[in-house]
């Protein structure tokens, strides 16, 4: 899947990788992921994986941040690969929800897989805090910017975060007579988790967060990126 939600097609994400030697596979089997590779007739020396949860629904999670992200090192290393690259989420600081734990497993793991094998070697790019082009802005700043996009005035409705809190405690108790609800329950939790908690680094030594230990990078501002949809 390529694009926002998967909406890129096979061409279109060829097109935008037309210097690059492009395939597809499904990379929730590691036999389907090997035969893609085999079919590439290249040479593989770095995994770089991003690989993440569209839904951040609990078994997608681990289908995917754990069990798919592993079989990319396990084909990497197959095909014998000398380095492995891991870009998870900086939201891994402070861990909650189910994707998040997968992630950190699968870290576990790698770390693990590193010690006992000298021929791969592993980088964790959680260290490094990148952001977008110009300072870092809060939810308020970003939903101002869409109103004055739009050429509206801006008008906010502010639900107290208790009223989650008590929607997430139905869904808990839910789940516990119905199994089928545990993804409704883990949406409301990712909902409640990014309308409360900070994604600017934290800082170990002050347990604040801070906007100067990012890294702002790219050509584009997001209000541009915007602009184009």
């Amino acid at each position: 899947m390529s694009g926002i939600k998967g909406k890129n097609s096979k061409e279109e994400t060829l097109n935008q990788l037309n210097r690059a030697n492009g395939g597809f596979s499904d990379v929730t089997h590691l036999d389907s992921l090997e035969k893609s590779l085999e079919n590439l007739g290249v040479s593989i020396d770095v995994v770089v994986s991003c690989l993440a949860s569209c839904s951040g629904g609990v078994k997608d999670s681990w289908k995917i941040d754990y069990e798919a992200t592993k079989n990319s090192l396990f084909s990497g290393r197959n095909r014998r690969a000398s380095h492995f690259v891991l870009l998870p989420a900086i939201s891994l600081q402070k861990p909650l929800l189910e994707f998040q734990c997968a992630k950190l497993k699968f870290e576990a793991d790698l770390m693990k897989e590193a010690e006992d094998d000298i021929m791969i070697r592993v980088s964790l790019i959680r260290v490094l805090p990148i952001g977008g082009l110009g300072k870092a802005l809060t939810p308020l700043e970003q939903g101002e910017m869409l109103f004055r996009l739009l050429g509206r005035e801006p008008n906010f409705l502010k639900v107290p975060i208790g009223i989650m809190d008590f929607s997430i405690g139905v869904l808990d108790f839910l789940v516990k007579i119905f199994r089928s609800m545990e993804d409704a329950a883990e949406f409301g939790k990712i909902g409640r988790y990014y309308a409360a908690e900070s994604m600017l680094v934290l800082d170990p030594e002050t347990g604040e967060h801070s906007a100067d230990k990012r890294l702002a990078m790219g050509k584009t501002h997001w209000m541009n990126s915007l602009r184009r949809f």
